[in-house]
């Protein structure tokens, strides 16, 4: 649901690291890699809201939060 900023993943791999869970997530969008507090389901729900995530491609660059300021 891009309009909310939520996803649905099922969790591939999950991994413990400095109090944090690193989880390694499958989605219909692509595989997320998302550091959270604690998950005990094989199925989560993420709510990414752009004010306070930051977002990265595959190939390791920001996602823009909101679309470039068009200017004349």
């Amino acid at each position: 649901q891009a309009d909310s900023n939520t996803v649905t993943a099922r969790i591939r791999q999950k991994e413990i690291s400095g109090g944090k869970s690193i989880l390694y997530l499958d989605t219909a969008e692509g595989e997320i890699t998302a550091t959270v507090e604690e998950a005990e389901a094989d199925n989560v729900t993420l709510h990414l809201p752009a004010d306070f995530c930051l977002l990265f491609g595959a190939d390791g660059r920001t996602i823009r939060r909101k679309p470039p300021v068009e200017r004349r």
